[in-house]
């Protein structure tokens, strides 16, 4: 056995997290942070892909547009919940940028308190309320009794992957973007196996339909939670709170109000993208069953298609919180340029790569559906191009961001998705029939990158302050003259 290492400390492992993401080379530290990240999505994306295939095989269109209604609404409160996790991540990076690690731990008492008392409301709420949201969404009758078993259940898993989200993100805000992907692979790998059982039945159990593939889901979110707080205990990372330190879970009030006031216009970004796509399905849904399907078909494609672009700009935004945090603001004017090259650079080569082989992939999700499929290849030709554009937005919001400014993009965010996308969506129906929705998807993209830009360039984000200490005046307006 190998003799212990004194000098390895939570706070060592830190203060080494914490060099290679404000002192090494930028595209080395972005390429080896981001690369788990991309995994972990990847496995995530394709876990929802066979998850979807097993649904579209056994239960066909139904149970595909079933999923798909009730997936929007989980996803809507999901990206809630996102904001606020991020909003604790940029002060964990932020205080990692500093080397203050009680500040951090305190950060983390806040947040772990937070999202399970929210968790657990949203969780009864949810249950009792499902019907009425599904009505909300003009739900196909066909498909709304499917939908409201599969939506219970992922309701009762919220807890679970809501502090699961959360512990993820603090671990990427600390410079760990290894440990969520080790952690997140068995629940999976159980998702994978265990989803087509239940959905079909095996032996003595039940086919469970719907409700089968969220209790799958609801399986793997369990069993990624605890191998997360076994791993950070186990290995004695420096988020994990001892002794008198778990006095930290008593909220602190400050801790409140930033990640409240940060969240909540956080959040509310992603609930504007994710409303926005609510109301999109309800657009959809106005034109059957079968156009239902191929949208929640070429949805799952389109998960891959943002990864990469997604998994950089998460990368961005803490490495950007670092090097606000340690007053590196000459590193964020370098990483925007090389951030947003590699996004639009991977996202371009998948979505024409998406569009060469979509019609293979599409079978995958529609194996009887011909029609569907069409459907499905001409909603990619129409509106996939914009996620090229979607890409370079990712870039600029994620460093904008990292420096917990969040209300001006709110306001970007809720023109571009809803007049901009929902608007147009509806306005030119008329005019170019259901080609309309489609075209919605990068008119918005287009709106929302030309906005994020301007202000990026000329507003006055980098001004703020999050944590005492945390900039140069100086170095920080470097950052307008070499963007």
């Amino acid at each position: 056995m190998s003799a212990i290492d004194p000098t390895r400390t939570p706070e060592s492992v830190w203060a080494a997290n914490a060099h290679s993401l404000t002192e090494s080379p930028i595209a080395r530290a972005l390429l080896s942070f981001s690369l788990p990240i991309l995994l972990t999505l990847a496995l995530h994306s394709l876990n929802g892909a066979v998850n979807a295939l097993w649904v579209g095989s056994f239960l066909g269109p139904v149970g595909l547009a079933a999923t798909a209604n009730a997936n929007l609404i989980v996803i809507l409160i999901f990206s809630t919940m996102i904001g606020f996790c991020t909003a604790v991540s940029i002060l964990v990076s932020q205080h990692m940028g500093r080397g203050d690690v009680d500040a951090s731990r305190r950060v983390v008492g806040t947040g772990a308190a937070l999202f399970l008392s929210l968790s657990i409301v949203l969780t009864v709420v949810g249950w009792i309320e499902a019907p009425t949201l599904l009505r909300w969404m003009d739900t196909p009758a066909e498909v709304r009794g499917p939908a409201l078993s599969y939506l219970r259940v992922m309701f009762l898993n919220l807890p679970f992957s809501i502090f699961s989200l959360f512990l993820t993100q603090v671990l990427r805000g600390m410079g760990d973007s290894l440990t969520p992907l080790r952690c997140a692979v068995p629940g999976i790998v159980i998702e994978v196996l265990v989803n087509p059982v239940l959905i079909h039945g095996y032996g003595p159990l039940p086919a469970l339909g719907t409700a089968g593939s969220a209790l799958t889901t609801l399986l793997a979110s369990s069993c990624a939670t605890v191998l997360l707080v076994c791993s950070i205990y186990r290995r004695d990372l420096v988020i994990r709170l001892r002794g008198r330190e778990f006095a930290y879970l008593y909220p602190s009030w400050d801790l409140l109000h930033f990640t409240i006031s940060r969240g909540v216009p956080l959040g509310l970004q992603m609930v504007v993208f994710s409303g926005s796509s609510l109301l999109m399905m309800g657009l959809i849904n106005q034109h059957g069953t079968v156009t239902a399907a191929a949208f929640g078909a070429i949805n799952q494609i389109w998960i891959f298609v943002q990864m990469p672009a997604n998994a950089v700009s998460l990368a961005v935004s803490t490495m950007a919180a670092q090097n606000i945090g340690a007053g590196r603001w000459e590193r964020v004017s370098r990483l925007v340029r090389i951030g947003a090259a590699v996004n639009v650079a991977s996202t371009a080569l998948v979505v024409c790569g998406a569009l060469l082989l979509d019609q293979h992939l599409l079978r995958l999700f529609l194996p009887d559906n011909e029609p569907a499929v069409a459907i499905a290849q001409r909603i990619n030709i129409v509106g996939g191009w914009g996620f090229v554009i979607q890409s370079a937005t990712l870039t600029l919001s994620a460093v904008m961001r990292a420096n917990g400014v969040a209300l001006v993009p709110l306001i970007f965010m809720f023109i571009a998705f809803g007049p901009g996308r929902v608007g147009s969506a509806m306005l030119l129906q008329g005019t170019i029939g259901v080609d309309a929705i489609w075209l919605s998807f990068p008119i918005g993209s287009i709106m929302s990158f030309a906005m994020n830009a301007t202000y990026f360039r000329l507003g006055t984000w980098r001004k703020a302050r999050l944590i005492h200490g945390n900039r140069d005046d100086a170095a920080a307006e470097t950052l307008a003259a070499a963007v």
